[in-house]
């Protein structure tokens, strides 16, 4: 497993490679099906549309959060540009 720093610059140089090659203009769901191909290829663990608690002083909304991208059980990736 590649450490912190190297597995977000390799997923964000994935990214920038994935809208590269496809350009602007699409939906974000086409570039997030590439994005995860390309994470599935580099063996870097991914889950789509993973569930995320919300939490508020300590306790739990009962909203939830959906990552479009949740990488390595770390990186989160919304529908818009954003790695944290």
């Amino acid at each position: 497993m590649l450490a912190s720093r190297d597995m977000t610059s390799r997923v964000i140089g994935l990214a920038i490679d994935v809208h590269r090659t496809i350009g602007l203009g699409l939906l974000g769901s086409a570039y997030a099906a590439r994005l995860c191909d390309e994470l599935a290829q580099a063996g870097i663990p991914f889950q789509r549309e993973a569930g995320l608690p919300v939490m508020y002083q300590g306790q739990p909304l009962s909203l939830g959060f959906r990552a479009g991208i949740l990488v390595a059980d770390a990186g989160v990736r919304s529908q818009g540009i954003g790695l944290h």
